[in-house]
């Protein structure tokens, strides 16, 4: 390597009515008649939108028809759930003293307009002296306002999330859930279908792709609860139709049986760790589905009767309610939607709407009522006293109100001790299903050692390669990694798994068999940066310059605002004897972090001649200035020199 450092890492047009007709007589769709769990009767389709032809015709295509609906509705939180940056969609506070300070990791921010777009500024300081300055364009803004509104910006089909949020309830700027506490991803975190499905509209992605958006919407719609309207439209535009009988081109969630009705609402206000059927892509979930035909939500179990819950498990918490236990052995069981309306924001609904609810069921005139030594009247806060509000587990500065409704509720507690996972959303579990929850709950929610424990106790009984390379990877086993890996294929594995194996042969400096498994995960999976800044960095091993050229000039199209990509590729220019344009390179990643050492390493060493002395200085002075240790970039004695 020479010295050289790389870092780690149609729309279709409507059918005919006549096409409609065809479907509905020639689908062979098997209309059943599912009883809930005591016997009241609930129409169970198969859906026709259930078919993917059928295409979402978006909001403003219903409110046609549903002009009452349409104008209540998108005043509701998930109405107002996702739109562009403007003042109008903001619920934030911009003043002068709205500055956030990372302490971890030295940086501010500071939101601010400007001819009317939003701006974020990240920026460091040394006494007196701004240091560092970084302004992202913000275009989106995700969240209704009744809690957060966070912030998200376009890099071509990608979007990211800045580091920014306004967390309405307290009125505060700070870090958004997950950048704390030193885990600050400045500009770098993409957003992908899981994420926005549940925040808007349903996306519509570029084939093959997580994170590669065609279209977005702008908020949640009436198809996210009903599915797409396409064949509904069809159907009641054309004049001849005769709609008699249950209309199956689209979902009513009230005729649901129960479980479908709340499949829909947990869909999103169940908050885990969602782990996909195979085959199944988080956008093909659709109402009147059981959600775990799609993904199954696993939770952690702690010790405690009742533990902090994260902020979307509403109906986990409900389903743990006696009212909701209790209401599955009447004709009317508990569902959201029982106090809920969908189609009408809380705020209208009036301070008595959800005591009416309450008391609809606890009052003498109702055959659920029992007897109580308290008194519950009109006037009564049941809200209050039965589901008070409490801090979520997952998200900073928010309130909410606990689902699980008690008689006498109990305070959260936030230490209690967490015992393993389980699936919450129904559907059968198997010990490999069990085995990659565990493995995921790691990576992505919880660093605790007991969720390793558990999957290597599951892995005794499975026979699966894959994971059990997903586990000796989490765990750093590189070795057993590679005799597995020399019992499968590249091409018979999933992207993840090739980039593991990847990876393995890296650490153990066999470039050769990194670059076959890397080129295969990059193949499958074309949009995550890591999987070719890692193929770049092995290319460039075996001097393939041409080849890790390519690569990191990939993963800078995805993400130009990621520092090592910019790192990298001046090292490919400096590796060419192109000193100026490797300058450009260096500097470029410096300027998007400050913090980079790696960055500088680089730098340093392309200084090593007297006519770039200047420079040489510059960057040790701007070293010091964001107390980064230049003892370990040169000699003492040359320091000495250069002060």
């Amino acid at each position: 390597m020479n010295g050289w450092r790389s870092s780690a890492e149609s729309k279709k047009s409507l059918l005919s009515g006549t096409a409609v007709l065809f479907l509905v007589l020639t689908a062979g769709i098997i209309v059943q008649e599912a009883c809930n769990s005591k016997g009241t009767q609930r129409v169970q389709n198969q859906f026709l939108n259930h078919n993917p032809k059928v295409s979402y015709v978006g909001i403003q295509k219903c409110a046609e028809c549903h002009q009452d609906k349409y104008q209540t509705f998108k005043h509701t939180g998930m109405g107002l759930s996702f739109d562009s940056a403007s003042h109008t969609k903001s619920s934030a506070y911009f003043k002068k003293d709205h500055i956030v300070f990372d302490s971890v990791k030295g940086f501010y921010y500071y939101p601010f307009w400007k001819d009317q777009q939003l701006f974020i500024r990240e920026y460091k300081i040394d006494g007196k002296d701004t240091i560092h300055s970084l302004i992202q364009k913000i275009d989106y803004i995700i969240g209704s306002g009744q809690h957060t509104n966070s912030h998200l910006f376009k890099q071509g089909k990608y979007i990211y999330q800045a580091p920014l949020t306004f967390y309405t309830q307290e009125g505060k700027w700070d870090l958004p859930p997950g950048f704390e506490n030193g885990n600050n991803q400045r500009f770098s975190r993409v957003i992908n279908a899981e994420c926005m499905s549940c925040h808007n509209a349903m996306p519509r992605m570029a084939e093959s792709s997580a994170y590669q958006f065609v279209q977005i919407g702008k908020g949640i719609d009436c198809e996210r609860c009903h599915g797409p309207g396409e064949l509904h439209v069809t159907k009641w535009e054309n004049e001849q139709t005769k709609i008699t009988g249950n209309d199956l081109t689209i979902v009513n969630p009230s005729k649901l049986s129960m479980d479908l009705q709340i499949d829909i609402c947990q869909r999103c206000h169940l908050q885990g760790n969602n782990i996909l059927q195979e085959g199944k892509k988080f956008t093909d979930f659709k109402p009147g589905m059981h959600l775990h035909e799609v993904f199954q939500i696993f939770l952690p179990v702690y010790e405690g009767e009742n533990p902090k819950f994260n902020m979307a498990n509403h109906a986990e918490r409900m389903q743990k309610s006696n009212c909701f236990i209790a209401s599955q052995h009447t004709n009317k069981p508990m569902t959201c939607i029982s106090c809920h309306n969908p189609h009408v924001s809380h705020k209208a609904m009036g301070k008595n709407y959800f005591n009416d609810q309450c008391l609809a069921c606890h009052s003498p005139n109702s055959t659920l009522f029992t007897e109580s030594k308290y008194q519950h009247t009109a006037q009564s806060n049941c809200i209050n006293c039965h589901m008070p509000v409490s801090n979520s587990r997952d998200i900073p500065h928010v309130t909410v109100h606990d689902h699980w409704i008690q008689a006498k509720p109990k305070n959260s507690t936030e230490n209690s001790e967490i015992i393993g996972l389980k699936s919450i959303n129904g559907g059968k579990v198997s010990n490999d299903k069990m085995i990659l929850a565990y493995l995921s709950y790691f990576e992505k929610f919880d660093k605790n050692p007991i969720h390793l424990n558990k999957a290597k106790d599951l892995l005794e009984k499975s026979e699966n390669i894959e994971l059990r390379i997903h586990y000796l990877y989490l765990v750093e086993d590189w070795p057993q990694v590679i005799n597995l890996a020399k019992k499968i294929s590249p091409e018979k594995v999933d992207a993840w798994t090739a980039y593991r194996i990847g990876v393995a042969y890296q650490m153990r400096e066999n470039w050769v068999s990194s670059i076959v498994w890397l080129q295969s995960a990059c193949k499958t999976q074309k949009d995550m940066v890591n999987f070719w800044q890692k193929l770049g960095n092995a290319q460039l091993n075996i001097s393939d310059i041409d080849g890790a050229y390519n690569s990191y000039t990939k993963a800078k199209n995805i993400n130009p605002l990621d520092a090592t990509v910019w790192n990298n590729l001046g090292i490919i220019y400096a590796r060419k004897s192109e000193a100026i344009r490797a300058k450009e390179y260096f500097e470029k990643a410096i300027q998007l972090d400050p913090n980079y050492l790696l960055a500088y390493q680089n730098a340093l060493k392309l200084t090593n001649t007297s006519q770039n002395l200047n420079w040489k200085r510059q960057l040790i002075n701007q070293m010091k200035k964001n107390q980064l240790p230049t003892e370990q970039i040169l000699p003492n004695e040359l320091l000495q020199v250069i002060n």
